[in-house]
């Protein structure tokens, strides 16, 4: 049976990864995840990149908007820096990547639905946020249906 490899990653000082497999038939497995800080991140994802495996990645977009302008002002804007040096090596690699808006999925996959799902990581915020992030991508984003690549 036909699958696919969907990274997830949730970037930060702090970056929250999930990766999944999802089959023709709609199942999904989370087959990892985990949360670490940005600069081990990088290493272990330049490494993953470079590897020749055949995934996709799916990650978090950072935008300033109205409501936090001011938190930003004068900042480091670390996280922007983080997405672009992911961007920059499956660029580098050929790998397809896609941003995806912040806060997507936190209230559909919920504590309880991804308790029920047997993919509630406890203590791991990050690694939680990245895999809300694949599952809406997965479960509602239209690019993600064929299997034909």
């Amino acid at each position: 049976m036909n699958s696919k490899i969907l990274f997830a990653i949730d970037a930060g000082k702090t970056v929250g990864w999930a990766q999944f497999e999802v089959f023709e038939n709609s199942k999904v497995e989370l087959l990892k995840c985990g949360q670490t800080e940005w600069k081990r991140f990088l290493k272990i994802f330049k490494i993953k990149a470079e590897s020749g495996k055949k995934f996709e990645v799916l990650m978090e977009n950072y935008t300033i908007r109205t409501t936090t302008i001011s938190a930003n002002l004068n900042k480091e804007l670390l996280t922007a820096k983080v997405i672009g040096v992911i961007e920059f090596l499956c660029r580098q690699n050929d790998i397809k990547s896609t941003l995806q808006p912040a806060g997507i999925g936190s209230a559909f996959f919920d504590k309880e639905r991804l308790k029920g799902m047997g993919m509630w990581i406890v203590g791991k915020n990050h690694a939680r946020d990245a895999i809300r992030h694949g599952l809406w991508y997965i479960t509602f984003n239209k690019k993600w249906e064929g299997f034909d690549e």
